[in-house]
């Protein structure tokens, strides 16, 4: 086997012996079958033999054996299995204790922002009566709060597929976290002769929701730590609101891009505070509202149901009011694309591009709802009769290429010419928003001209609509040429700064 050096072995598990004991005859316990699952995937992501053990010889009043504490100056990483039982255990607070001063003495507790402990919540405990030395440790749940009892499930003891798919994926982020904290632990060892490779990824920050995103959040934190980026925030948040929306400046401190994720309930509303912690978290992140503030992404499940009348008014927050803010990414999708469009922001960022207004031909964006391409052919023939380039929405690819796209457009036009035929109530409110986000997205100048085509068919909210953001043009019969004549007109003029 080869242990890291200076170091005997890998990792050590410490637990409570009642936490391996089986609910049910001729199975493993629970502690076993997690060592062995650890064991295995280390080794697969190593690409090599390494030491994981715990002491086996545990009796159920886990009185401390003091030949351990011998053995923690040689142990690289402590596992520590939180459980109601493990609070109340003097040997495993004593493990935990003395695997502290060890590692003081051999390189120290954290390394960079990682600590070497790996604090795994089995059974749900309240954090305020976590140990000391786990308190700032974010943690690894091994179970998930049931939103229709309020109890916590814990992972691989429930038959459903769906603990045991968030069993496995859990499982995964402690392997992985683990994998590189060794890795580190060897870079480091190895001195000057090889130097830490310099960090390559990103800051994100990924807002801490509810419990039944959980499994979302964990996701997607996990992809982005794989690929190389540093995911924040990298300890708990506090639950009282000076010390909370400090913590939160802090953390967002320079990162590359917030991620914030609503779901169907209300998240925990801290002490001292009204609103609930989603809430919260996208407050402090939009505190800065200016055209080079972090991009920010909001995403709402697409299958959202909120059952609360405070979540129903958070999200009505977000659709109507915060997502159209510059900077800021409304998304309802699913989470694979929710994913791709992360990876496609932080691997390839919007590049600075000259002012629309520096292109010899005008460009007019010509947006439209798809059920609507046949209807704007006529305002397409004319204004390209009139000299302008016309560019319409594309209609083929996926869900991250269609946006793409639109924002491209809105970036490289001069003009933006909306309209609302088909088109629902809500989707003329995202279109008017994107104007307003098109600085987030790398547009340099002001738009030379903006109008809404108020087209058939006839509405209540289209007889209602008016804004002080665009022209409005109302025809809801047949096309005319004099309905675009001031819109053109403003085109001829020179663009604002």
């Amino acid at each position: 086997m080869s242990a890291v050096p200076p170091f005997e072995s890998e990792i050590f598990i410490s637990y409570a012996h009642i936490d391996n004991l089986p609910l049910a005859e001729g199975q493993r316990g629970w502690v076993e079958d997690f060592h062995r699952s650890l064991q295995i995937r280390l080794q697969q992501l190593l690409g090599e033999e390494l030491s994981v053990w715990r002491d086996k010889k545990l009796q159920g009043n886990d009185y401390f054996d003091d030949a351990l504490i011998h053995r923690f100056p040689r142990i690289a990483v402590l596992v520590s299995i939180l459980s109601p039982r493990y609070l109340q255990s003097e040997w495993c607070l004593r493990e935990l204790r003395e695997f502290v001063h060890a590692a003081e003495q051999t390189g120290g507790l954290r390394l960079g922002d990682r600590s070497r402990i790996f604090k795994i919540v089995k059974t749900h405990v309240p954090r305020e009566q976590h140990p000391a030395e786990l308190q700032t440790l974010l943690g690894y749940e091994f179970y998930q709060v049931d939103q229709a009892t309020g109890r916590p499930r814990e992972f691989l003891l429930d038959s459903r597929d769906e603990a045991l798919r968030n069993y496995w994926a859990k499982l995964e982020d402690v392997a992985y976290d683990i994998h590189e904290m060794l890795k580190t632990m060897r870079v480091r060892h190895a001195g000057a002769a090889h130097p830490s490779p310099p960090a390559s990824g990103m800051s994100v920050y990924v807002a801490e929701t509810t419990s039944g995103l959980d499994p979302q959040r964990a996701n997607i934190g996990r992809e982005l730590r794989q690929r190389g980026h540093r995911v924040l925030p990298d300890r708990p948040l506090p639950l009282e609101s000076g010390a909370l929306r400090q913590e939160i400046r802090e953390q967002l401190a320079g990162v590359h891009l917030s991620i914030h994720l609503v779901g169907s309930t209300y998240a925990v509303v801290p002490e001292g505070e009204t609103t609930s912690l989603d809430a919260i978290q996208l407050e402090v992140a939009g505190e800065v509202e200016t055209p080079t503030a972090r991009p920010r992404l909001v995403w709402l499940p697409p299958d959202l149901a909120p059952t609360d009348e405070r979540q129903r008014g958070l999200i009505a927050f977000v659709r109507d009011d915060y997502a159209g803010r510059q900077g800021v990414e409304l998304l309802q999708t699913g989470l694979e694309e929710l994913k791709t469009f992360v990876q496609d922001r932080l691997a390839r960022p919007t590049p600075a591009r000259p002012p629309a207004a520096s292109v010899s031909r005008r460009r007019v964006y010509l947006v439209c709802d798809p059920r609507d391409i046949a209807a704007v052919g006529p305002i397409e023939n004319h204004l390209y009769d009139l000299g302008l380039e016309v560019a319409l929405p594309a209609t083929e690819g996926d869900e991250g290429q269609l946006r793409e796209d639109h924002q491209a457009n809105l970036v490289d036009c001069d003009a933006v010419l909306i309209f609302h035929g088909q088109g629902s109530e809500i989707w003329l409110r995202a279109k008017l928003r994107d104007l307003d986000k098109a600085p987030g997205y790398g547009r340099t100048a002001a738009f030379t001209a903006k109008a809404v085509y108020v087209a058939a068919p006839a509405t209540p909210a289209k007889e209602r609509f008016r804004t002080h953001d665009a022209r409005v043009i109302r025809n809801l019969e047949a096309f005319a040429r004099g309905d675009l004549a001031e819109f053109v007109a403003d085109l001829q003029r020179p663009a604002s700064p």
